[in-house]
C-alpha cells in the first residue's frame, strides 16, 4: 500500500454527489447498490476512470498491477451500508482488486474497524507501518515502529489478506521481475512498487 495523493473530485460526484447521497439515504437498507449514470454514463465507470489515475492503474492496497489475477472495482473504504452519508463521498472512494475487497468485506462483517490504514491519511508512508520479508513474500509490522503502528499494521495485512499464500508468492515473482538486470521493469509498471523502492532504498 503506497501513499496516494487525491485529486480533485470528478464532475460526476461533484455536481451530483449531494443528490445521490441524499437519496441512498433515504433508501431501504435492504435495496441493492446500483451505481446512477451522468450525462449517459454510469458513475460508476466515471469515478473509476478518476481512481485509476490516482492510483496510476495499480489497486490502492496491495498494490497489485495489471488486474490480471482479478477485476478492477470501485471501493468504499468505510462501508455504504453502514456509512451511507460516505457513499459518494470522494475521500471515501478507493480503486481495489477485487481480492482486497472481498477480504476486506470478510473482515467486516463484525464491523468496521479504525485501525485498517488509509492510503491517502495523513502521515501514511509505507515504511511507517510495514516492512517486506523477501524470502517469503510477506508483509510484517515495522519492527521499529510504536505499538499502535505495528497493530495498525497487522490488522491492514489482516483485513485486506495480504498475506494469504497465493498473494505472498505473486510478491515474490514480481520482486524476479523488478530485479532483472536485462529487462528492468518502469517503475509505474510494475506490480508492489513498495518492493522496488526497499531494494533501492
Amino acid at each position: 500500500m503506497l501513499r496516494h495523493s487525491r485529486p480533485p473530485e470528478p464532475e460526476c460526484l461533484r455536481e451530483r454527489g449531494a443528490l445521490w447521497t441524499e437519496r441512498w439515504i433515504a433508501a431501504p437498507a435492504r435495496r441493492a447498490w446500483r451505481w446512477p449514470r451522468y450525462g449517459g454514463t454510469s458513475a460508476q465507470h466515471l469515478v473509476t476512470e478518476a481512481l485509476r489515475a490516482m492510483s496510476a492503474g495499480h489497486c490502492a492496497y496491495c498494490d497489485g498491477f495489471p488486474f490480471t489475477m482479478s477485476t478492477e472495482e470501485v471501493e468504499h473504504f468505510r462501508p455504504k451500508a453502514t456509512f451511507r452519508a460516505l457513499a459518494f463521498a470522494w475521500s471515501n472512494l478507493f480503486l481495489s482488486c477485487s481480492q482486497c475487497n472481498a477480504a476486506k468485506q470478510r473482515a467486516e462483517a463484525a464491523g468496521f474497524d479504525e485501525r485498517l490504514l488509509k492510503p491517502d491519511e495523513p502521515g501514511y508512508h509505507f515504511e511507517r507501518y510495514f516492512i517486506v520479508d523477501f524470502a517469503t513474500g510477506a508483509l510484517e509490522p515495522n519492527p521499529a515502529a510504536s505499538e499502535a503502528d505495528r497493530s495498525r499494521a497487522e490488522y491492514t495485512v489482516r483485513a485486506f489478506g495480504l498475506n494469504a499464500p497465493d498473494r505472498a508468492r505473486q510478491r515474490l515473482r514480481a520482486c524476479d521481475d523488478l530485479t532483472r538486470p536485462s529487462d528492468p521493469v518502469p517503475r509505474e509498471e510494475a506490480a508492489y512498487r513498495f518492493m522496488l523502492d526497499a531494494l533501492s532504498g
